[in-house]
This record gives C-alpha cells, sequence and structure tokens, in this order.
C-alpha cells in the first residue's frame, strides 16, 4: 500500500511531500522520516495527490 507523508525539515522549515510503499505500517514511515531530520505533519494511508495534501497543510499549519 502506497503511503503519503507531509513532513517538515527541521534544519530548513521547508515542507517535503514523501510517497512510500516500502513500510507496513504509518509508525514505521514516520520513526524513518524521524531518523532522517523530518517533523512528521500527517500520513496518509493511500497515495495523495499534492493538491489534496496541500489543503490539508492550509487548514492545518503548524
Amino acid at each position: 500500500m502506497t503511503r503519503t507523508a507531509l513532513a517538515r525539515n527541521s534544519a530548513t522549515r521547508n515542507l517535503k511531500i514523501f510517497r512510500s510503499n516500502e513500510y507496513r505500517t504509518q509508525s514505521e514511515f514516520a520513526q524513518d522520516l524521524r531518523g532522517n531530520g523530518f517533523r512528521v505533519l500527517k500520513i496518509w494511508n493511500g497515495n495523495k495527490t499534492d493538491s489534496e495534501v496541500g489543503r490539508w497543510e492550509l487548514l492545518n499549519r503548524k
């Protein structure tokens, strides 16, 4: 299953969208992103479009 994540780079504060089907759980995906210096804002099950992720970010700015 493809998962989509929205994460913020801790150093540069830039937002980045990640898509992967390599993780069995959302927790594994989040743990890997955190280990690479990202703050995870949201993970979806499924392949979300950039516009869907952007709308969520606009409504839930953190």
